[in-house]
C-alpha cells in the first residue's frame, strides 16, 4: 500500500477533520435529552445526509495549504 506524500500530516486535512467530527456525532446524539431530539423533524435527516456528502466531497478535492 502506498500513502500520499504528506500522510504524516493527515490531522491537518479538512476531509479528515470533518470525518472525525461526523464519527463523533452519533455518540453526542445519544446523549441528548429526548426533548431536544423531538425538535428535529424526520424530514431533516435527508438534507443533512446530502449536505454531509457534499461537504466531504468539497473537503476532499479542495486544495489545502
Amino acid at each position: 500500500m502506498k500513502f500520499v506524500d504528506n500522510a504524516k500530516e493527515w490531522w491537518k486535512w479538512n476531509s479528515m477533520q470533518l470525518a472525525a467530527i461526523l464519527s463523533a456525532l452519533p455518540a453526542v446524539w445519544m446523549q441528548l435529552p429526548p426533548e431536544f431530539k423531538e425538535m428535529v423533524p424526520d424530514w431533516a435527516w435527508a438534507p443533512v445526509g446530502v449536505a454531509t456528502f457534499l461537504g466531504m466531497l468539497i473537503a476532499r478535492v479542495r486544495v489545502q495549504e
